[in-house]
């Protein structure tokens, strides 16, 4: 299962990252937008991790909290960027 969750984990990073290189801001978004699908996808492999007993609460409320944080700032990253250009 860790292998399985560091694969979850990459996506958001690497999008970010890629839209970061685009030359438009409509893309650079779209490329923010797949990021944030990607933490909800991590997030809930740690909810289901957790439901299935892999790992404890302990464990997974902190990183879930984490998570959430990623999210709203990825969610604000993305309306600033729909706002202001």
């Amino acid at each position: 299962s860790r292998k399985f969750l560091i694969k979850s984990a990459i996506p958001t990073p690497a999008n970010i990252a890629e839209g970061c290189a685009k030359y438009s801001q409509k893309d650079f978004v779209r490329f923010l937008q797949i990021s944030l699908g990607s933490a909800y996808e991590l997030e809930s492999h740690i909810i289901l991790c957790e439901d299935l007993n892999f790992i404890s609460s302990d464990s997974a409320e902190p990183i879930i909290k984490n998570i959430q944080k990623l999210q709203q700032g990825i969610a604000s990253l993305i309306k600033y960027n729909r706002t202001n250009h």
